[in-house]
């Protein structure tokens, strides 16, 4: 771009070597010297517009960017309670009361005021809506890919927290009173318990989620 103006330039105001004098009282500057002060003055002019940064420049000040929000993770290490070594919830605290409910793949156990659930959605005693449902495994890559699948569908969620132990995951939302999915892995199959709120769910009812989570059993 300089080199250009510095031609076009050069092109307009020849280089004589020599002044010329047009009256004897008054003198001009000759126009070699008048052209190299010209030249001059575009060479700063261009070399300040070339100096400020633009968007190619590297020592620029990058574009802000915002994440969206993301759901909180927790791993926890293999051994800690809610991580049985066979790959399924530990079953601590399980009770025979309640009712026994099952889909072709998954049973479970739930309290007494709970209405359906099994084969479709069912409804709590706090009117809000479970359900149990389950598939198969071929091998370990399936479960990680039911793993990440879950994972990548509440990742975005900021209310949801991510709990991931050896062979299962589970996410809750706004601290349990949003709902509420766990994912367990057995031997050949992985079951999901799940509860959608409608509302806020009460600390009571949330506290029948373990007993629940814990008698998920292959349905055989």
């Amino acid at each position: 771009m300089i080199a250009g103006a510095f031609v076009m330039l050069l092109r307009v105001v020849p280089f004589t070597g020599r002044a010329r004098h047009t009256s004897p009282h008054r003198s001009r500057l000759p126009p070699s010297r008048a052209a190299l002060m010209m030249l001059c003055g575009l060479a700063a002019l261009l070399l300040a517009a070339c100096g400020s940064s633009g968007p190619n420049d590297p020592t620029a000040e990058p574009e802000s960017t915002t994440s969206g929000p993301t759901a909180r993770v927790i791993t926890l290490p293999d051994g800690t309670p809610g991580a049985a070594p066979d790959g399924g919830p530990v079953p601590t605290g399980v009770s025979g009361n309640g009712q026994h409910i099952s889909d072709p793949f998954c049973q479970a156990r739930i309290p007494a005021g709970w209405v359906g659930g099994g084969a479709s959605p069912g409804t709590t005693a706090g009117g809000h809506t479970f359900s149990l449902f389950g598939g198969r495994l071929a091998g370990p890559e399936s479960w990680e890919r039911a793993v990440e699948l879950l994972r990548g569908q509440t990742a975005n969620r900021a209310d949801a927290e991510i709990t991931e132990g050896e062979g299962f995951i589970r996410v809750t939302f706004a601290g349990g009173a949003g709902g509420l999915i766990h994912r367990a892995r057995f031997e050949d199959r992985y079951c999901d318990f799940r509860v959608q709120a409608r509302g806020a769910i009460s600390e009571a009812e949330r506290a029948s989620w373990e007993p629940i989570v814990a008698s998920l059993a292959p349905n055989e």
